[in-house]
């Protein structure tokens, strides 16, 4: 029975005797690699034979049994025409012993690869290519066992071209077989993943972290809805970690924004809520109103700042009332406007009136009081402008008299003794002393004109 690898190799030989179209010489090292055998003894030198005899081909020497492995074997093809008698070759001129072709020696040890082994070398790493691939994407599969199946065909069609690359002799036939085919298998697998894997399967990790953001986005919009801020701001995280440039985000933020803001003007206004009140029922009414008034509608801020303002109103009057009765007309009237503007009311309305028109009646008794004090003052003023005039006038009068006295010293004007009537003397306006009966108004002046 003939061995695969040795019809492989008897194939090669024909192949190079057909292409040569006549005897094809090889040195006998270079036929033991091909056959795999050490040396010409009578079990590897039959199996030779026999393997070359199947495939219609002769040997010269015929019977390679103990032959030298420092010669040359010629290999020719059987020509079926001629008679058995015919059937041989002729001798040629015996050819100078030379070393084995390092080309033909690496095609013979190409042919004598085992096939098994060249499958396994690119089965294997192409199945654990397919099986990591697929892990990834399944079609990541299919493109790794296309690719083993094209370097399987490729070592059937060009195998000792491949040689030349990648061949690297083992002791093991089967494990140089196994080698020389897994490491371009390893080659096209790197290329392969480089080129495609590695960029599909990042667009398929973004195109799968942009569709887990979307996702997370969607998830953190219904947290919010439910009213769950926390649970949204996570998974707005979550999803810029995925994909920073995610769509959408910039919404679900503000509304974030938005809920916590309300939620922290709910709380300020719980808390501002909790004072006013706390502070109405303290009795501050004027204190709370304002705070009260400010939370609008919260909770039953409106019926408490009621409360509050009745409660001001009442207590505005009061002090109205109080102030009137004081006679503190003035503040009576403005305690009992801020009554009225605090709460309407007819009683801080009348008041206000009454107040008023006691202040009307103020106005005008200071009014006529101060026209007669005015009066009373120009009289004073006019009285002393008249003093002051009179005064002048004596003065004036009595250094008249001192003039008319110098001038005419015999024919006094004023009479020596006092008379009873001024009707006997012509002189006016001189002094007398006190009790004269001509000094009528005792101011020292007799006879006044």
């Amino acid at each position: 029975m003939t061995h695969t690898g040795d019809l492989e190799a008897a194939g090669w030989i024909r192949a190079e005797v057909e292409r040569l179209g006549g005897p094809f010489r090889v040195h006998s090292e270079t036929l033991l690699e091909l056959f795999a055998a050490p040396d010409f003894d009578g079990e590897h030198a039959g199996r030779i034979s026999r393997s070359l005899a199947d495939l219609q081909l002769v040997t010269d020497p015929a019977d390679l049994g103990g032959h030298s492995t420092a010669g040359v074997v010629t290999i020719s093809a059987r020509d079926q025409t001629k008679p058995p008698e015919q059937d041989r070759i002729e001798a040629e001129p015996p050819a100078t012993p030379v070393g084995p072709d390092p080309a033909t020696v690496l095609a013979t040890q190409a042919a004598a690869l085992p096939a098994q082994a060249l499958t396994a070398g690119v089965l294997v790493p192409g199945l654990v290519a397919a099986v990591v691939g697929g892990a990834v994407w399944w079609p990541f599969a299919l493109l790794f066992l296309a690719l083993a199946g094209g370097v399987w065909v490729a070592f059937r069609y060009a195998r000792f071209w491949l040689a030349r690359i990648f061949l690297w002799p083992l002791k093991s036939l089967w494990a140089t077989g196994f080698l020389l085919a897994a490491v371009p298998m390893l080659l096209v697998s790197v290329l392969a993943s480089a080129a495609v894997v590695s960029p599909v399967a990042d667009k398929r990790a973004a195109d799968e972290r942009r569709d887990d953001a979307r996702a997370l986005i969607v998830q953190g919009t219904n947290a919010l809805r439910d009213g769950d801020v926390d649970r949204a701001q996570q998974a707005l995280d979550d999803a810029r970690d995925k994909d920073p440039n995610i769509s959408g985000d910039d919404g679900l933020e503000s509304a974030i924004a938005s809920e916590q803001d309300r939620r922290d003007r709910e709380t300020a206004q719980i808390a501002e809520y909790e004072k006013a009140k706390e502070t109405l029922e303290s009795g501050d009414s004027r204190e709370a109103l304002p705070l009260l008034l400010a939370l609008g509608s919260f909770r039953d801020s409106e019926q408490l700042a009621g409360q509050a303002r009745r409660d001001l109103a009442a207590r505005q009057l009061r002090s109205a009332k109080r102030l009137f009765a004081e006679g503190q007309f003035a503040d009576a009237r403005a305690a009992a406007e801020r009554s009225n503007a605090t709460r309407p009311t007819k009683a801080a309305q009348n008041l206000r009136a009454a107040a008023s028109k006691r202040l009307a009646e103020r106005r005008v008794a200071a009014r006529a009081l101060a026209r007669k004090r005015a009066a009373e003052r120009k009289a004073k003023q006019e009285a002393k402008r008249k003093a002051a005039a009179e005064a002048r006038r004596q003065k004036k009068a009595a250094e008249q008299q001192r003039e008319q006295q110098e001038s005419a010293p015999a024919v006094p004007d004023t009479p020596s003794a006092p008379s009873g009537s001024c009707g006997d003397i012509s002189a006016t306006d001189f002094p007398v002393p006190p009790g004269d009966p001509r000094d009528r108004d005792g101011d020292g002046i007799a006879c006044e004109s």
